[in-house]
């Protein structure tokens, strides 16, 4: 359809509010349908803690954010055996812990309700975008659930590189990591501003957000708009900067601090290398193409055509915005450079609909257009609705009463700076329930030289190897392989043992 038809041409700004209104608030219910499930099928000898998706990342969020709400408004690195400064970080979830404090619910119904609220924000600022396009439904669609490379399971390598974007963030924030969420709102604030009015309080807003969460992400969609600023509207250049540069001064708000922490603390600097992840060229490829499967193959494919003047600006927008993520992340000096392709699956899906039904109109066909839209979305909502139904009824998901006495033994009977040897999962699980003591080995990026703790938790438990720790916990459950032979238990029931070394 031409960029000046009738679809078109109803832009967003001029639906009717009420629409948007009824959307959020359907958006908002289906969000915390999961949540209310899993209250309602939860043993009645375990407590629900809101995992949908990311188990060892969940636990860390949901840590930070009791920690929150114990008074806290920075960040100790309680992951790790060694003590730590606190740091400005983690703002989201620690401002959670404070809600939950302030209106007294537990950290996990106060995530849950936040990822709920700011998913339904999102989806409804992506449709309002979505509408200024000829197939609303589909990019919308595509860009929620577009591609995740169906190649995941093909090795092991394709399935990690698939799970360092993310599961493309916006899948993965609805589902699991509200603080996604901000990162996505201020994409898209960004965009609807610059192709309706260049507010740039709302650029402010947006870098807020984005700082808040992800302030590396700053540079990406601010210059994305501000070259196709100066590409296609040479006399709107001044305005554009003033917008990007009230963006920058958001992110500023949050990223300094955490910046400043960085150049001192030394446990932060560990932390954000361990967070890092080399790949090979033909990875990043793979990671800004072909991970979003057809539909990004295809987007690509359209960028060319998208660049020449006189094209639809939000497609000429999403061309550009594709080019400068590949760039970035490829070329940005960062550990985590990877994930400057976080939402890209937006802008494949405002590129690739066209193409897919363009397609099909070669060869005349529209039942090739609809099938091929369900092939580019089919795993990515297969996926997500089998890791849904799989929290719900999975023990992973659940937290039992007999672990929660464990670890109020342990707060009870130990003393500050103490250390409690476990394996990854049992001490990123400790750290919700207790203060102390601190895990010897808990999370992959947050416990400071994980390598060797591995390692040495490992000859601990199966060799008998001293280790400098003042208590031993084996969950049941978790750590069927795990056994303590020097001396009995000082505490032990059906979902724990623990031990004084």
């Amino acid at each position: 359809m031409p960029s000046g038809g009738r679809r078109q041409g109803w832009c967003a700004k001029t639906a009717p509010a009420k629409s948007y209104k009824t959307f959020f608030i359907r958006c908002f219910l289906l969000l915390l349908a999961p949540w209310i499930i899993q209250l309602l099928v939860c043993p009645p000898d375990h407590i629900p803690v809101g995992l949908f998706g990311g188990e060892a990342d969940y636990f860390t969020f949901l840590a930070k954010t009791e920690w929150g709400r114990l008074g806290h408004w920075t960040w100790e690195n309680l992951f790790t055996s060694e003590p730590t400064e606190p740091v400005r970080a983690y703002y989201f979830y620690l401002f959670l812990g404070h809600i939950a404090k302030w209106v007294d619910l537990s950290s996990a119904w106060v995530i849950q309700i936040a990822r709920s609220l700011l998913g339904a924000v999102f989806l409804t600022l992506w449709w309002k975008i979505c509408r200024r396009t000829e197939y609303p439904k589909t990019v919308f669609a595509l860009g929620i659930w577009a591609g995740l490379g169906f190649f995941a399971h093909l090795n092991d390598r394709m399935a990690y590189l698939e799970s360092c974007i993310q599961g493309h963030a916006a899948r993965t924030g609805l589902i699991g990591f509200p603080h996604y969420l901000l990162d996505g709102i201020g994409f898209l604030l960004m965009v609807d501003s610059y192709l309706e009015r260049k507010s740039a309080a709302r650029f402010f807003l947006s870098g807020l957000l984005i700082g808040m969460a992800h302030p590396f992400l700053l540079p990406l969609v601010p210059t994305a708009l501000f070259i196709h600023t100066v590409i296609y509207e040479r006399k709107k250049i001044k305005e554009a900067f003033l917008c990007c540069l009230a963006a920058a001064v958001g992110g500023l708000v949050f990223s300094l601090p955490l910046f400043l922490d960085y150049l001192h603390i030394a446990w932060l600097r560990t932390w954000r290398e361990q967070t890092g992840t080399g790949f090979h060229a033909w990875e990043h490829l793979y990671l800004v193409s072909l991970t979003f499967g057809l539909a990004g193959v295809l987007a690509w494919a359209a960028v060319p055509r998208m660049l020449k003047p006189g094209r639809d600006k939000l497609k000429q927008v999403s061309a550009v915005w594709l080019l400068t993520a590949g760039i970035l992340a490829v070329s940005a000096p960062l550990p985590n450079s990877r994930e400057y392709n976080m939402f890209l699956s937006l802008p494949v899906a405002v590129l690739s609909a066209p193409m897919i039904y363009g397609l099909a109109v070669r060869i005349n066909s529209h039942r090739v257009a609809v099938l091929t839209v369900v092939f580019c979305c089919a795993f990515g909502a297969i996926s997500t609705a089998d890791m849904l139904v799989g929290s719900l009824f999975n023990p992973n998901t659940w937290v039992s009463s007999g672990f929660m006495e464990g670890a109020k033994y342990l707060e009870e009977h130990s003393s500050p700076g103490d250390v409690a040897a476990c394996s990854l999962r049992t001490g990123n699980r400790l750290v919700y329930f207790t203060r102390r003591p601190r895990p010897y080995l808990a999370h992959v990026c947050e416990t400071l030289d994980v390598e060797r703790k591995k390692k040495e938790i490992q000859a601990f438990f199966m060799e008998g190897r001293a280790l400098d720790v003042q208590w031993a916990v084996v969950s049941k459950e978790w750590d069927p392989e795990f056994a303590y032979p020097q001396g009995e238990p000082v505490f032990e029931n059906d979902a724990v043992k623990i031990y004084r070394p």
